[in-house]
């Protein structure tokens, strides 16, 4: 089949590989300009150009594509382009371009969590139960008719990096699936409960500050849900350290903040504001690397009784 491909980031990267590797024919990658990297001023290219420039594969970057890209797409002669998390809103002109429209790669089970962050918002309300739904694209925000969904198991140890390297795994085959038979599955489409449908907005930097006044659980949940990108972190004596993922300590009497144990045997405990506390098991300090706790504690601790803000 004779693709557009529209995504940008290391999710997006998997079902673009799937699709090449399958034998269908990728006319053209189409993702976010490029970024500056603030510190050497390099020029950073996203996952899914890399590839196509590898593979030679035509790449097409547009600030507005519904101002810049309508023009140029229609000529390219796609049967259906397909979209991964690409960050531009499509308009109807594109959307009607192709035999068989476009069809999205959504990261969670619709109607639930429709947004820029259905995975990130599954973390933070605590599910145990994701999904892929392959959408066919409509002029909304994700209300699409479904094609296919496949459901996915948030494991306890799931933070939003290995979640969104199960869910772009999920996509692939997700997607590899619809295109095998697109007409079956679009003749066989199935609407969705909008009266079901809940929203997820974009994360923000600020957002990532942990709050140690918060309850254990919050902060559990938050730091696994913006472990890929904010990535939560606290101050320490001026210092930063990010924090990746962590687990629920239990009752502890001191007040919130405060460094509780950083040590081999509990790891790095920190009390919080409903009288538990959390265990960090995964942390980077400002100029290090990204290191379970068992390895931190051997090189850096963190004193007793002093607080993390």
């Amino acid at each position: 089949m004779k693709i557009i491909y529209m995504g940008t980031p290391e999710f997006a990267l998997k079902p673009l590989q799937s699709l090449y590797d399958a034998g269908h024919e990728i006319l053209a990658v189409v993702c976010q300009p490029d970024k500056v990297n603030a510190r050497g001023g390099k020029i950073i290219y996203s996952p899914t150009k890399r590839y196509a420039l590898e593979k030679g594969i035509p790449v097409l970057q547009y600030k507005s594509i519904r101002k810049e890209g309508v023009e140029e797409l229609a000529k390219i002669g796609a049967d259906v382009i397909v979209t991964c998390a690409y960050g531009q809103i499509l308009s109807q002109e594109i959307i009607d371009m192709c035999k068989y429209g476009v069809i999205n790669i959504h990261s969670s089970m619709l109607s639930k969590y429709r947004g820029a962050s259905p995975m990130i918002a599954s973390l933070l309300n605590g599910d145990e139960l994701t999904g892929i739904s392959i959408v066919k694209t409509d002029i909304g925000l994700d209300d699409g008719d479904i094609l296919y969904s496949k459901t996915l198991s948030i494991e306890k140890e799931d933070n939003s990096i290995t979640l969104s390297e199960k869910m772009s795994e999920l996509g692939s085959m997700c997607i590899l699936h619809v295109l095998s038979d697109i007409e079956y599955f679009i003749q066989n489409k199935k609407s969705q409960n909008h009266d079901e449908a809940t929203f997820c907005s974009k994360v923000s930097k600020e957002m990532a500050k942990l709050d140690f006044s918060k309850s254990a659980i919050e902060l559990v949940r938050e730091i696994k849900a913006f472990a890929l990108n904010p990535t939560s972190y606290f101050m320490y004596n001026q210092e930063r350290f990010k924090v990746y993922n962590a687990e629920i300590y239990g009752e502890i009497e001191k007040e919130a903040g405060i460094v509780c144990f950083c040590d081999k045997t509990n790891g790095l405990v920190i009390a919080c504001g409903d009288k538990n506390a959390i265990k960090i098991t995964q942390i980077q300090s400002q100029n290090g690397k990204v290191l379970p706790i068992k390895a931190f504690v051997n090189g850096r601790k963190l004193e007793v009784g002093t607080r993390c803000e």
